[in-house]
């Protein structure tokens, strides 16, 4: 989704994080680490769990058990996993550029991980991996993740909110990269700008490909 500045943007992920575990949901936010912190200490709907998401080394047995038991929690309160998207793109860029298979390592191996985890509960993915992107100017960057994570939509069948910020968008550069990123994705939400924008990319969105 496209929001208005980064005010808009920050409201953009918690709505989506927040509609996501009102709905039982299993819900990842990658986000800059100051996003991280507060999202850390916010009020949540319901009981929903906060997890880290750090790599577990535990029993097999005392594993299982564990699942187990979560399995039940996600159906009824949903999880909120947060994940440093600074960090994430660290290791995805190889000089400026996205690597598919360090995508896969960062991105994909994760969520089926958590997948297999949360015992096929519904996950979706609340991100701003493209707007770091386009902040630092890495247009051709933003535009390969966005490619990708179109194929990750397909492939495992997650929910996905991909946010960024209008107002990052500087420089005639950055308005072509805009309108492509634009036809790739599935909404935009905000103010007349936004809106704007949108109505300029109507056609494009009658096609059936997937978009996050």
């Amino acid at each position: 989704g496209f929001y208005e500045d980064p005010a808009s943007l920050d409201a953009g992920v918690r709505d989506g994080a927040r509609d996501g575990l009102s709905a039982g949901e299993v819900v990842v936010v990658m986000a800059r680490p100051a996003r991280l912190e507060s999202l850390a200490t916010g009020r949540w709907p319901r009981a929903a769990r906060l997890v880290p998401h750090r790599e577990h080394r535990e029993h097999r047995e005392h594993r299982e058990h564990r699942e187990h038991r979560e399995h039940r929690e996600h159906r009824e309160h949903g999880e909120l996993v947060l994940m440093d998207a600074e960090a994430m793109l660290a290791a995805m860029l190889v000089d400026g550029r996205i690597e598919a298979r360090a995508f896969a390592e960062t991105v994909s191996r994760p969520l089926d991980a958590l997948r297999a985890r949360v015992g096929g509960a519904p996950v979706r993915v609340v991100h701003e991996l493209g707007d770091i992107l386009v902040v630092r100017r890495q247009y051709d960057a933003a535009i390969a993740l966005a490619a990708l994570w179109r194929h990750e939509v397909t492939r495992a069948s997650a929910r996905c909110l991909g946010a960024y910020a209008l107002d990052a968008f500087v420089g005639s550069e950055a308005a072509t990269a805009l309108e492509r990123l634009g036809r790739m994705h599935a909404a935009v939400r905000g103010g007349r700008q936004v809106y704007r924008w949108r109505n300029a990319w109507t056609a494009p969105w009658r096609d059936s490909a997937p978009r996050c």
